[in-house]
């Protein structure tokens, strides 16, 4: 007896389902990856404050002016999330380096370090945003200090205690004073929870974000 094939409509409506499933099943299958990367990530960071403390301790209780200055104190490997595609998504700590450095140092400016402490005592030291989503893919190839700009949601922030704390930080907007605002999350967000951020490391008042 001769063997029916299929024909032409069947053959492309397995096609479709198929695509149709991959289109399902390809978000999961990114998150779950995501969510995979969090756990090498924090104990990265959890090494890097131990190079930190370190550092503190051979160095009269001084703060390590960038992250360069940890690296011989670590292997250079935990410096850069299992999520960086960019080379170094830090732009400036990884030329400092010289090697990928996906983390972002706080400012070490004294001042914005003295507002950090006094409002929080536990204040973040370093974060990765990579782990949120990503809006702005050119924002990242370009590195700091539009990075911040280009994710939002998760923020893995590594505090001075060495915990390490994984929360949503969205983008805010901010009244430019004149028309339009300006959009980000502030190196004062990332750091701390704290809010609202005090002048002059948010010297605009937050905003409601346009729908």
């Amino acid at each position: 007896m001769k063997q029916k094939g299929f024909t032409l409509v069947e053959l492309l409506t397995v096609l479709a389902i198929i695509a149709l499933l991959i289109a399902i099943l390809l978000p999961v299958i990114i998150s779950a990856r995501k969510r995979a990367q969090i756990a090498p990530c924090i104990s990265n960071l959890k090494q890097i404050h131990s190079a930190w403390s370190l550092y503190r301790e051979d160095h009269q209780d001084q703060w390590a002016k960038d992250l360069k200055a940890l690296i011989t104190q670590a292997n250079k490997s935990i410096f850069r999330c299992p999520l960086d595609q960019y080379g170094g998504l830090s732009r400036r700590q990884s030329d400092a380096a010289s090697t990928a450095v996906s983390y972002y140092y706080m400012n070490t400016n004294p001042q914005f370090r003295q507002a950090l402490s006094e409002n929080d005592p536990n204040h973040g030291i370093i974060v990765c945003i990579l782990h949120g989503e990503i809006k702005k893919e050119a924002a990242l190839k370009m590195g700091f200090p539009y990075a911040s700009v280009g994710t939002e949601g998760q923020v893995l922030r590594l505090r001075l205690d060495g915990s390490v704390q994984n929360i949503p930080i969205p983008i805010a907007c901010f009244d430019n004073q004149s028309p339009g605002y300006m959009a980000g999350r502030p190196e004062w967000y990332l750091m701390t929870d704290v809010r609202p951020c005090p002048k002059p490391w948010c010297p605009h008042a937050e905003v409601p974000c346009p729908e």
